[in-house]
């Protein structure tokens, strides 16, 4: 699911289009704002999504990312690029999330106080030959 500069008084509605999704492998987001509301809505995919990846995005309307942190095992691939007001607690949550299976990070553009090393956690135990991409 492809979401692109969509209005921001139809944050309800996005997220209840995100929640009547069947199977969502993948969602992206450019532009826009990323609400508690549309959090829980993805968190309800936590099982079944492989990408998350937001674009310019305001996480201002954000407060925290809830189970989604603990619950989304199958993601691979987490690309928050160039959004801006995410709170600490979205932050130090996003740090110490576990995301066993993920292999590219991308966090380029947004704000998290040079502490990239803490993203460690989010990798989990790992096959060797697997490797994360920074980006």
């Amino acid at each position: 699911m492809t979401l692109v500069e969509p209005f921001w008084s139809w944050d309800s509605r996005i997220a209840q289009l995100v929640s009547s999704q069947k199977y969502l492998s993948s969602f992206i987001m450019k532009r826009g704002k990323c609400t508690d509301a549309l959090i829980s809505a993805l968190e309800l995919h936590a099982d079944s999504l492989r990408l998350i990846h937001f674009r310019r995005v305001d996480f201002s309307k954000c407060t925290s990312i809830g189970t989604f942190k603990s619950n989304c095992k199958n993601l691979e691939v987490l690309i928050i690029h160039g959004c801006k007001y995410l709170s600490g607690n979205v932050r130090e949550e996003l740090i110490h999330a576990s995301f066993p299976k993920l292999v590219e990070l991308d966090v380029n553009g947004t704000d998290f106080d040079g502490t990239m090393a803490s993203w460690n956690n989010c990798v989990g135990k790992r096959n060797e030959h697997q490797e994360l991409k920074f980006y």
